[in-house]
């Protein structure tokens, strides 16, 4: 019988980076005999990865189903048919906390009796944690950490977090592995020819974009939405007009939409919407530009993840992570300074190739890692016996 595994991720199809970690998944186990399992809201999302490998949604939308998140009768009847549940993606975090419509961890944290009745085993997959800014967030990631067989964690400070976590009571094999992300198949040429025509994206230098409407409640960031998008625009255009570019903004989420029209309008720049094409074929079209600005955590490994040199702006810490991981700190901006983001993307531009080569031997190591995290799994799961598999 095929190991079957929950995935516990953000799976509703709104968000780009979500939907290419499910993606690399699925592609990755695309032909070692697994079988998945996917609680969304939205399962037509999930149903257009099925020729990807044997996949299967699990309906979790509130009004067909009565659930709160995962917190119903047909995620239940899922784990039943699961012998592994694998959380995916930067999910346990204590922001938000009293929010089960928001907050997974509080989903797990309840679902851990059930896990354990059900003998369904728990594994962090190329996941990172936190931050978590309460004593009842850090109890209740505990318990979730303690219960899982393996962290296989995408980040240092994940994996220090998750030490100081759990101290020295409890043994658990903890692994340093990459994001799935970066690893996730890239669509041909001919692909992101297309999106061109439909675009009328032609020549001049692209550069893509991307900017979220989150802006900096992560980091505690005091520049008002309003005047952050004003130095933006500033910034972007100068820039502009200095090196002949072409932006194209890509926006990894539906609400963030609004704001990365208004910006690519204001800067007489091409704007592709989320949800209108898939992760890979996004891809596609990233590996076209000569360099990236992003702020979303996971636009930001896509485009390097496709070979373009990036810039980061700091809407949560996981993108100073990102970036210091790239050995690129230089090339992270704060919100509060955004106004002073015109001497790194000049850097940046004026040293394209040497950026590129820099940050593409740490994409490579990450891909690596990202490999690593699916060879772990894969020897736990198809292991006989359990007792086969060191876990320490």
């Amino acid at each position: 019988m095929s190991p079957t595994a929950t995935l516990f991720g953000s799976n509703s199809g709104n968000n780009l980076g979500d939907a290419a970690i499910l993606s690399s998944i699925l592609w990755n186990y695309r032909n070692k005999g697994f079988k998945f399992l996917v609680p969304t809201p939205n399962p037509s999302f999930v149903n257009l990865y099925r020729h990807l490998g044997n996949v299967r949604a699990v309906d979790i939308h509130p009004l067909r189903t009565l659930s709160v998140r995962f917190l119903g009768l047909t995620t239940i009847n899922a784990l039943r048919n699961s012998n592994y549940s694998l959380i995916c993606d930067g999910i346990l975090f204590g922001k938000r906390l009293f929010n089960p419509s928001f907050n997974f961890l509080s989903n797990l944290y309840i679902l851990l009796p059930v896990l354990k009745a059900l003998k369904v085993r728990l594994v962090c997959f190329a996941c990172g944690l936190g931050p978590f800014d309460s004593k009842l967030s850090r109890k209740m990631a505990r318990a979730v950490l303690e219960y899982c067989d393996l962290l296989l964690l995408r980040d240092d400070e994940s994996i220090r977090l998750a030490i100081d976590l759990l101290g020295n009571e409890k043994q658990i094999r903890i692994e340093r592995v990459g994001d799935c992300a970066f690893i996730n198949p890239i669509s041909p040429e001919h692909v992101a020819e297309k999106i061109f025509e439909i675009y009328g994206i032609s020549g001049h230098t692209l550069v893509g974009v991307n900017i979220t409407s989150y802006l900096g409640s992560w980091v505690g960031a005091r520049t008002r939405k309003e005047e952050f998008f004003s130095k933006l625009e500033k910034t972007l255009i100068d820039v502009k007009k200095a090196f002949d570019l072409q932006y194209v903004f890509f926006s990894t989420h539906p609400m963030d939409n609004k704001a990365n029209n208004e910006v690519a309008a204001r800067t007489s720049s091409i704007f592709i919407p989320a949800g209108k094409f898939l992760s890979h074929d996004i891809m596609s079209v990233m590996a076209k530009c000569s360099a990236f600005i992003g702020m979303r955590f996971h636009s930001l490994i896509l485009a390097a993840a496709a070979g373009v040199p990036v810039l980061g702006i700091r809407y949560a810490p996981k993108v100073g992570s990102l970036l210091k991981m790239l050995g690129s700190e230089n090339l992270l901006v704060e919100i509060d300074n955004i106004q002073d983001m015109g001497y790194p993307f000049r850097f940046l531009l004026n040293n394209l190739s040497s950026i590129k080569d820099s940050q593409q031997v740490a994409v490579n190591r990450e891909k690596q890692l990202a490999l690593k995290a699916f060879e772990i799994f894969e020897q736990y799961a198809q292991s006989e016996h359990l007792g086969e598999f060191s876990l320490n």
